[in-house]
C-alpha cells in the first residue's frame, strides 16, 4: 500500500507538473498570438494609411488626365492654327517673289529708259 501510496503521489505531481507546463505553454502562445495581433494591428494601420495614398494619387492622375485632355485640344487647335500660318507665309512669300519680279522688271525698264535718255541728251549737247 505504501507503493501506491507512492505511485499516487508520483502520479499526482506528474499531473500537477503537466498542468504546470500546459498553462505555461498557453500563456506563451496567448502572449506570441497578442504580439501577433499587435503586430496586425500595425499593420492595418500602415494599409489604411497606404489606401488614403494611393486614393489621393488616384484622384491627382484623374485631374491630370482632365488636363492633359485639355492641353491636347489646345495643342490640336495650335497645330491647325500654324498650318493656316504657313500657309499664310508661303502666300506671303509667292507675293514677294511676283512683286521682287515686278520690280526687277520696272527696274530695267527705267535703266533702260534713263540710258536712253542720257543718250538723246549727249546728242543734244
Amino acid at each position: 500500500m505504501e507503493k501506491k501510496a507512492k505511485n499516487n503521489k508520483t502520479s499526482k505531481n506528474k499531473n500537477v507538473d503537466f498542468e504546470r507546463e500546459t498553462r505555461v505553454l498557453l500563456e506563451k502562445i496567448h502572449s506570441e498570438f497578442q504580439t501577433f495581433g499587435e503586430g496586425l494591428s500595425g499593420l492595418k494601420e500602415k494599409l489604411d494609411g497606404i489606401a488614403g495614398m494611393v486614393a489621393k494619387n488616384s484622384e491627382q492622375i484623374s485631374f491630370s488626365n482632365l488636363h492633359l485632355s485639355v492641353v491636347k485640344d489646345d495643342v490640336n487647335k495650335i497645330n491647325g492654327k500654324m498650318a493656316q500660318v504657313e500657309i499664310n507665309i508661303n502666300a506671303i512669300k509667292n507675293i514677294l517673289n511676283v512683286v521682287q519680279q515686278e520690280f526687277q522688271s520696272v527696274k530695267k525698264d527705267h535703266e533702260t529708259r534713263i540710258k536712253k535718255a542720257e543718250e538723246k541728251l549727249e546728242i543734244v549737247r
